[in-house]
């Protein structure tokens, strides 16, 4: 579901440089799923793929250098994962 729906934005440079593997992968963390497995489900995966097609979209209209891209991907892995620990530790 998230590569297809990933697959149909306009991106500059993730199309030719990240899979769409890697980017249905992206879309899984930011949508919630654990990264240790075990744990996610269909509508946080859809709502990671519309977050990372939103953000990249969003760069794009304003027309940030095409670089940013990356910096941005790595910025919404980093920050679906420490919500994520942060989350286990509010839990226990």
């Amino acid at each position: 579901m998230s590569t297809v729906a990933l697959s149909t934005s306009p991106r500059r440079v993730l199309a030719d440089i990240l899979p769409a593997s890697f980017l249905a992968q992206v879309a899984l963390v930011i949508g919630g799923a654990a990264l240790s497995g075990g744990v996610g489900n269909f509508f946080g995966t859809a709502l990671g793929a519309l977050i990372l097609t939103t953000v990249t979209s969003g760069l794009i209209i304003i027309n940030v250098a095409a670089n940013w891209d990356q910096v941005a991907v790595a910025l919404l892995i980093a920050a679906a994962v420490l919500l994520q620990q942060y989350r286990n530790r509010v839990r226990k």
